[in-house]
């Protein structure tokens, strides 16, 4: 692996059935270890969302399932923020 030829964004592509992909790619700098480089993609990977998108389009979840888990997540986090206010 000694080539370090990446680009140093994350690309928008849109392609005929206007489906938007994100490219997630890194750039060498000098004397920079491979380890260093795997480290800022892995962010950079993470920041962009594209796991995150893959997980959520792996299955189709039902309009009244997505609306009732996300007013069950937002319970959950109100009642940490309390447990923690009064703690």
């Amino acid at each position: 692996v000694t080539e370090r030829n990446f680009k140093n964004e994350i690309k928008t592509i849109t392609s005929a059935n206007k489906e938007v992909k994100k490219l997630v790619s890194v750039q060498s700098n000098d004397n920079e270890s491979i380890d260093k480089m795997l480290k800022r993609f892995k962010k950079k990977y993470e920041r962009a969302g594209v796991l995150k998108e893959f997980r959520k389009k792996a299955y189709f979840v039902k309009p009244s399932i997505e609306g009732r888990l996300k007013r069950s997540r937002s319970k959950r986090r109100a009642q940490r923020a309390n447990e923690e206010r009064n703690s």
